[in-house]
Protein backbone atom coordinates (compact mmCIF):
# COMPACT_ATOMS: atom_id res chain seq x y z
CA UNK A 1 0.00 0.00 0.00
CA UNK A 2 1.41 3.18 -1.09
CA UNK A 3 1.99 6.06 1.87
CA UNK A 4 -0.71 8.44 2.18
CA UNK A 5 1.99 11.65 1.82
CA UNK A 6 3.33 9.73 -1.71
CA UNK A 7 -0.28 10.65 -2.86
CA UNK A 8 -1.08 14.03 -1.12
CA UNK A 9 2.27 15.21 -2.52
CA UNK A 10 1.05 13.92 -6.07
CA UNK A 11 -2.36 16.34 -5.52
CA UNK A 12 -0.18 19.48 -6.85
CA UNK A 13 -0.50 17.73 -10.79
CA UNK A 14 -3.61 16.33 -10.53
CA UNK A 15 -6.91 17.43 -10.77
CA UNK A 16 -10.28 16.36 -9.08
CA UNK A 17 -13.23 16.22 -10.91
CA UNK A 18 -16.53 14.46 -11.02
CA UNK A 19 -16.63 12.88 -14.10
CA UNK A 20 -19.29 10.42 -15.76
CA UNK A 21 -18.00 9.69 -19.15
CA UNK A 22 -15.05 11.10 -21.90
CA UNK A 23 -14.58 10.33 -25.23
CA UNK A 24 -12.82 13.07 -27.78
CA UNK A 25 -12.67 15.95 -27.50
CA UNK A 26 -13.18 17.36 -31.25
CA UNK A 27 -17.07 18.50 -30.85
CA UNK A 28 -17.94 21.35 -30.97
CA UNK A 29 -16.93 23.80 -28.28
CA UNK A 30 -19.55 24.93 -25.68
CA UNK A 31 -20.89 28.09 -25.64
CA UNK A 32 -20.63 30.44 -22.43
CA UNK A 33 -23.05 30.14 -20.19
CA UNK A 34 -24.55 33.26 -18.09
CA UNK A 35 -25.18 32.32 -14.57
CA UNK A 36 -29.45 32.21 -14.34
CA UNK A 37 -31.07 31.67 -11.13
CA UNK A 38 -30.57 27.93 -11.50
CA UNK A 39 -27.18 29.03 -9.93
CA UNK A 40 -27.82 31.66 -7.83
CA UNK A 41 -26.87 29.58 -4.50
CA UNK A 42 -23.58 27.62 -5.75
CA UNK A 43 -21.00 25.63 -3.52
CA UNK A 44 -17.77 24.35 -4.74
CA UNK A 45 -16.71 21.31 -3.26
CA UNK A 46 -13.42 20.91 -0.66
CA UNK A 47 -10.66 19.07 -2.06
CA UNK A 48 -10.96 16.56 0.84
CA UNK A 49 -14.25 15.49 0.29
CA UNK A 50 -15.14 12.36 -1.50
CA UNK A 51 -14.62 12.55 -5.31
CA UNK A 52 -15.44 10.68 -7.98
CA UNK A 53 -12.47 10.63 -10.15
CA UNK A 54 -9.23 12.71 -11.18
CA UNK A 55 -7.84 14.21 -14.34
CA UNK A 56 -4.11 13.60 -15.19
CA UNK A 57 -2.31 13.82 -18.44
CA UNK A 58 -0.03 11.73 -20.58
CA UNK A 59 2.85 11.84 -20.64
CA UNK A 60 2.77 11.49 -16.60
CA UNK A 61 4.51 13.78 -13.98
CA UNK A 62 3.35 11.04 -11.14
CA UNK A 63 4.40 7.03 -11.57
CA UNK A 64 2.23 4.06 -12.37
CA UNK A 65 2.11 3.01 -8.92
CA UNK A 66 0.45 6.57 -8.07
CA UNK A 67 -2.18 5.75 -11.07
CA UNK A 68 -2.71 2.30 -9.73
CA UNK A 69 -3.47 2.90 -6.65
CA UNK A 70 -6.02 5.90 -7.50
CA UNK A 71 -7.63 3.51 -9.82
CA UNK A 72 -8.53 1.23 -7.09
CA UNK A 73 -11.14 4.06 -5.83
CA UNK A 74 -11.82 6.59 -8.27
CA UNK A 75 -12.17 6.94 -11.78
CA UNK A 76 -9.21 7.86 -13.31
CA UNK A 77 -9.53 10.58 -16.50
CA UNK A 78 -6.42 10.81 -18.65
CA UNK A 79 -5.98 13.35 -21.19
CA UNK A 80 -3.98 11.92 -24.38
CA UNK A 81 -3.14 13.83 -28.06
CA UNK A 82 -4.66 11.22 -29.88
CA UNK A 83 -6.19 7.84 -30.59
CA UNK A 84 -2.68 6.85 -30.85
CA UNK A 85 -1.83 7.60 -27.77
CA UNK A 86 -4.69 6.39 -25.73
CA UNK A 87 -3.89 2.99 -27.08
CA UNK A 88 -0.43 3.08 -25.50
CA UNK A 89 -1.25 4.25 -22.33
CA UNK A 90 -4.44 1.47 -22.09
CA UNK A 91 -1.06 -0.76 -22.91
CA UNK A 92 0.94 0.36 -20.49
CA UNK A 93 -1.87 0.68 -17.68
CA UNK A 94 -2.07 -3.42 -18.46
CA UNK A 95 1.09 -4.37 -18.23
CA UNK A 96 1.38 -2.10 -14.62
CA UNK A 97 -1.79 -3.75 -13.37
CA UNK A 98 -4.00 -0.34 -13.18
CA UNK A 99 -7.44 -1.32 -13.31
CA UNK A 100 -8.72 -0.09 -16.63
CA UNK A 101 -11.99 -0.21 -15.80
CA UNK A 102 -11.72 2.58 -13.92
CA UNK A 103 -9.80 4.51 -16.92
CA UNK A 104 -11.63 6.65 -19.38
CA UNK A 105 -9.91 9.27 -21.71
CA UNK A 106 -10.35 13.16 -22.96
CA UNK A 107 -8.23 13.36 -26.36
CA UNK A 108 -7.36 16.98 -26.56
CA UNK A 109 -3.80 18.61 -26.97
CA UNK A 110 -2.00 19.84 -23.64
CA UNK A 111 1.04 22.05 -23.25
CA UNK A 112 2.06 20.01 -19.73
CA UNK A 113 1.01 17.79 -16.79
CA UNK A 114 -0.25 20.52 -14.59
CA UNK A 115 -4.14 19.41 -14.48
CA UNK A 116 -3.85 20.72 -10.61
CA UNK A 117 -3.00 24.14 -12.12
CA UNK A 118 -5.71 24.39 -15.37
CA UNK A 119 -8.64 21.98 -14.85
CA UNK A 120 -11.59 22.48 -14.55
CA UNK A 121 -13.32 23.77 -11.11
CA UNK A 122 -16.85 22.68 -10.37
CA UNK A 123 -19.72 24.18 -8.90
CA UNK A 124 -22.81 22.87 -7.51
CA UNK A 125 -25.84 24.26 -6.71
CA UNK A 126 -28.67 23.50 -4.17
CA UNK A 127 -30.40 20.56 -6.49
CA UNK A 128 -26.92 19.27 -6.88
CA UNK A 129 -26.51 20.68 -9.95
CA UNK A 130 -23.10 20.81 -11.84
CA UNK A 131 -21.08 23.51 -13.66
CA UNK A 132 -17.79 24.34 -14.50
CA UNK A 133 -16.28 27.49 -14.31
CA UNK A 134 -13.36 28.40 -16.39
CA UNK A 135 -11.09 31.40 -15.47
CA UNK A 136 -7.96 32.22 -17.81
CA UNK A 137 -5.18 30.23 -16.58
CA UNK A 138 -1.98 32.44 -15.81
CA UNK A 139 0.64 30.77 -17.88
CA UNK A 140 1.30 31.24 -21.85
CA UNK A 141 0.50 27.55 -22.58
CA UNK A 142 -3.11 28.08 -24.61
CA UNK A 143 -3.75 24.19 -24.71
CA UNK A 144 -3.94 23.88 -21.27
CA UNK A 145 -6.25 27.07 -20.54
CA UNK A 146 -8.09 25.22 -22.99
CA UNK A 147 -8.96 22.36 -21.35
CA UNK A 148 -12.11 23.04 -18.74
CA UNK A 149 -14.13 23.98 -21.54
CA UNK A 150 -13.16 20.75 -23.82
CA UNK A 151 -14.26 18.61 -20.35
CA UNK A 152 -17.11 20.68 -20.14
CA UNK A 153 -18.21 20.09 -23.48
CA UNK A 154 -18.36 16.41 -23.46
CA UNK A 155 -19.82 15.96 -20.25
CA UNK A 156 -22.84 18.49 -21.27
CA UNK A 157 -21.72 20.21 -18.19
CA UNK A 158 -22.65 24.78 -18.37
CA UNK A 159 -19.37 26.42 -18.29
CA UNK A 160 -18.90 30.06 -16.99
CA UNK A 161 -15.95 32.09 -17.96
CA UNK A 162 -14.61 34.24 -14.99
CA UNK A 163 -12.60 36.34 -15.59
CA UNK A 164 -9.65 36.07 -13.35
CA UNK A 165 -6.02 35.23 -14.35
CA UNK A 166 -4.79 32.45 -11.41
CA UNK A 167 -3.76 28.86 -11.13
CA UNK A 168 -5.76 26.13 -9.47
CA UNK A 169 -2.56 25.77 -7.69
CA UNK A 170 -3.14 29.15 -5.68
CA UNK A 171 -6.16 28.58 -4.24
CA UNK A 172 -8.10 26.16 -2.00
CA UNK A 173 -11.59 26.04 -0.37
CA UNK A 174 -13.12 24.35 2.54
CA UNK A 175 -16.18 23.65 0.67
CA UNK A 176 -18.06 26.07 2.64
CA UNK A 177 -17.92 29.62 1.56
CA UNK A 178 -14.21 30.33 2.76
CA UNK A 179 -11.35 30.27 -0.20
CA UNK A 180 -7.49 31.20 0.18
CA UNK A 181 -4.81 32.18 -2.34
CA UNK A 182 -1.73 33.93 -1.85
CA UNK A 183 -1.29 37.18 -2.71
CA UNK A 184 -0.10 36.38 -6.49
CA UNK A 185 -3.84 36.62 -7.95
CA UNK A 186 -3.75 40.45 -6.86
CA UNK A 187 -0.27 40.40 -8.74
CA UNK A 188 -1.92 39.10 -11.65
CA UNK A 189 -5.42 41.24 -11.76
CA UNK A 190 -3.96 44.21 -11.25
CA UNK A 191 -6.84 45.71 -13.80
CA UNK A 192 -9.47 44.83 -10.40
CA UNK A 193 -9.67 46.18 -7.08
CA UNK A 194 -9.24 43.84 -3.76
CA UNK A 195 -12.61 44.42 -3.64
CA UNK A 196 -13.74 43.37 -7.23
CA UNK A 197 -11.73 40.34 -6.88
CA UNK A 198 -13.75 39.27 -3.65
CA UNK A 199 -16.98 39.97 -5.48
CA UNK A 200 -16.08 38.20 -8.49
CA UNK A 201 -14.94 34.62 -6.59
CA UNK A 202 -18.52 35.39 -4.75
CA UNK A 203 -20.28 35.58 -7.48
CA UNK A 204 -18.81 31.98 -9.66
CA UNK A 205 -17.76 30.43 -7.10
CA UNK A 206 -20.07 31.06 -3.82
CA UNK A 207 -17.10 32.57 -2.16
CA UNK A 208 -17.96 34.72 1.26
CA UNK A 209 -14.96 35.03 2.50
CA UNK A 210 -11.60 35.14 0.93
CA UNK A 211 -8.41 34.93 2.19
CA UNK A 212 -5.06 36.52 0.29
CA UNK A 213 -1.86 36.19 2.24
CA UNK A 214 1.77 36.65 1.38
CA UNK A 215 3.80 33.87 -0.05
CA UNK A 216 5.49 32.42 3.76
CA UNK A 217 7.99 30.27 1.26
CA UNK A 218 8.67 33.45 -0.90
CA UNK A 219 10.15 31.63 -3.48
CA UNK A 220 9.04 29.57 -6.42
CA UNK A 221 5.59 29.97 -7.99
CA UNK A 222 3.67 31.81 -4.81
CA UNK A 223 1.01 29.04 -5.18
CA UNK A 224 -0.92 28.01 -1.41
CA UNK A 225 -0.50 24.43 -2.59
CA UNK A 226 2.60 24.57 -2.35
CA UNK A 227 2.64 24.77 1.82
CA UNK A 228 -1.11 25.22 2.54
CA UNK A 229 -3.51 22.24 3.71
Amino acid sequence: MMKRNQILFSLVIISLIVPVSMVSATSDEPQNSNFSYSFATIRQPGEFEPMQGVLIRYPFGISYNVIKEMAEDVNVVTIVASVSEKNTVQSQYQSQGVDISHCTYLIAPTDTYWTRDYGPWFIINEENVQGIVDFTYNRPRPNDDQIPTKYASNQSIPVYNMPLVTAGGNYMTDGQGIAISTTLVWEENTGYTHEQINQMVNQYLGIDTYHVVPDVNGEYIKHIDCWGK
